[in-house]
């Protein structure tokens, strides 16, 4: 599995959510607009389409300024409203233009057209442990957690230690010309506050997981 730092995942669904969002929101107004519908007339299509979704004038508004990313249920009512009302048939993938060239609105037409899965949305993380300051701190602190927590482990030391890796930190306490045995002593030492700072930097991007998943089932 390859992980993301906190900042790369807030920074992904910032994107995901401005692209998905602008994409769909512009659509659905162009449509609205084509066939001449009115946005109150267009929220009380969507509550009589018998999926369960609800929408208000003001929410409507909202989807067109390319504010929240409504579930499947909702892209689905959307499309049947417009469709019922403009006598026009309009499928799923309608609701976003064939002409974004964001991957991320690709993807998502693509989905909707039944194409085959396809990605990555989000890039392969490059390898932590080529980055300048990776050393026996890091690599002791990534084998607690296990293959591919590298990124979280570095992000988490540069937070900790003001832009300094764990090793940069043990070098700088145990000072110039340390014997081994105080150098030993330091890494301990930041051994463990590093494996503390570790876990949280996964708990944090996890957390941001789950609240990112939550706007999307509700929209």
């Amino acid at each position: 599995m390859i992980y993301c730092t906190q900042a790369q995942v807030v920074h992904t669904i910032e994107n995901v959510a401005d692209d998905f969002g602008t994409a769909f929101g512009t659509r659905v107004r162009e449509l609205r607009e084509q066939a001449g519908i009115t946005q109150d007339q267009l929220a009380r299509a969507i509550g009589r389409t018998g999926v369960g979704v609800t929408w208000t004038r003001a929410r409507v508004a909202q989807v067109e300024s390319g504010s929240g990313i409504p579930d499947l249920g909702a892209i689905h009512a959307v499309a049947l409203a417009i469709s019922q009302l403009s006598s026009t048939p309009v499928h799923l993938a309608d609701l976003l233009p064939d002409t974004n060239t964001s991957e991320v609105v690709q993807l998502w037409r693509d989905a909707l057209t039944g194409a085959p899965v396809r990605g990555p949305m989000i890039g392969q993380v490059a390898d932590s442990r080529l980055a300048p300051g990776w050393g026996a701190v890091e690599d002791k602190v990534a084998a607690h957690f296990g293959p591919g927590t590298e990124a979280f482990v570095l992000s988490a030391a540069h937070r900790l230690y003001g832009g300094r890796s764990g090793s940069q930190e043990r070098d700088h306490r145990a000072g110039p010309g340390a014997t081994p045995q105080r150098r030993g002593h330091a890494s301990r030492a930041i051994i463990s506050e590093l494996v503390d700072a570790t876990q949280r930097e996964i708990d944090e991007t996890a957390a941001q997981d789950a609240t990112f998943e939550t706007e999307l089932r509700h929209g």
